[in-house]
């Protein structure tokens, strides 16, 4: 075989194995790549989650602290303890306790209403809001147990309101009756949805009466089955304080736990759309991969065609430069062929003058 057709047929081998290599470093790149991602974005999903529970958790501070502020006014308490020792009458109590009571939500940027009663649930003073019908034995069974009571939006006179209640105690440390203020969950729902992506689904949930949403943003009641599932989840699974991230049916789900409350943030996104900026991204890199390889493929092609086109011209110098030795051969041949051929006959002429000049010798003498 000529050097020749050894390197054409190496080259073709060559390009495959450039490209069989290419291909198998892409698809190991793209693999590695696209776990990678994907892993990066459902943490910022999962973050998100964490970021709107941190929002809540500071609005519910806030409201307990406007709460806590309401029901430790001095001259409102001692108002409130001498009626509940019917030292004065509900009258001249309401008269000391409502002007305060509007200096208080005046000043509150939060607030719209407070309602002060005494132990019992009856009404001393209002303002803002007139609820009429008080879940007393909630509130107070809550407040065995905690220091504020939080309760799930209402809805009052058109709009909605977080309610929270605090216990008034009196300087001798007895229960003389309950602070309860209203804020509109208007504010929450700004806050929020200034920071929700355009593709998340939100709401807010309270576990504590089974998966009741308090606060809905963008939620299908398509998408909002298997309540079941989520809720033994979050049971039986004991979420950690920072939540917990999973898929189901084609969703990207995080709950995160309000500390404090028994809500929970469930946020929700297709899976579709948590990736497709990756997606779009992953195709972009694949492409322009694609796109070096292939340009490297032809810059190594073109070298070993180079490389090849080369080998043959020296191939051909070389076949020339042994037909040059070829004709030289056969020229030192001929011309030792007619050096031979010359002593030949010079050493035969000697020989036969040799055998003359014997011959003639006795010839000669006898003559």
């Amino acid at each position: 075989m000529s050097k020749t057709n050894f390197f054409n047929k190496l080259l073709p081998n060559i390009i495959i194995s450039l490209i069989i290599v290419s291909l198998i470093s892409i698809i190991t790149f793209w693999f590695i790549l696209r776990g990678t991602l994907y892993a990066s974005s459902e943490e910022d999903f999962f973050n998100h989650g964490e970021i709107y529970s941190l929002i809540i958790e500071e609005h519910v501070d806030k409201l307990s602290s406007v709460t806590y502020q309401l029901g430790s006014r001095t001259q409102m308490r001692k108002a409130l303890q001498a009626y509940s020792k019917k030292e004065i009458s509900l009258d001249e109590a309401s008269r000391v306790i409502k002007p305060k009571l509007e200096d208080g939500i005046d000043a509150s940027r939060e607030a719209s209403g407070a309602v002060w009663t005494d132990s019992s649930g009856h009404m001393i003073a209002n303002h803002g809001i007139a609820e009429t019908e008080l879940d007393f034995q909630t509130i107070s069974e809550s407040l065995n147990n905690e220091d504020i009571f939080l309760s799930a939006p209402i809805r009052l006179n058109g709009r909605t309101y977080f309610r929270t209640a605090t216990k008034i105690i009196s300087e001798d440390d007895q229960h003389i009756g309950y602070n309860i203020t209203y804020f509109p969950t208007l504010t929450l729902e700004q806050l929020i949805k200034r920071k929700l992506h355009k593709d998340e689904h939100f709401k807010l949930i309270d576990l504590s009466e089974s998966y009741k949403t308090i606060l809905n943003f963008s939620f299908d009641p398509e998408e909002n089955q298997h309540v079941e599932e989520r809720i033994s989840q979050i049971k039986h699974n004991r979420i950690p304080e920072n939540g917990i991230y999973f898929e189901h049916n084609g969703y990207g789900v995080t709950l995160v736990p309000i500390i404090g409350t028994p809500w929970f943030v469930e946020n929700n996104i297709i899976l579709t759309d948590l990736h497709r900026p990756i997606n779009r991204l992953l195709a972009m890199s694949f492409i322009l991969i694609l796109i070096m390889v292939v340009i490297s493929i032809l810059s190594s092609w073109k070298i070993v065609q180079a490389a090849v086109k080369e080998v043959n011209i020296y191939q051909k110098k070389l076949v020339e430069k042994n037909e040059e030795l070829s004709d030289s051969l056969k020229e030192l041949k001929k011309t030792q062929d007619q050096l031979i051929r010359r002593e030949t006959l010079a050493a035969l002429g000697e020989l036969v003058g040799g055998l003359m000049h014997e011959l003639n010798t006795p010839i000669g003498t006898a003559i």
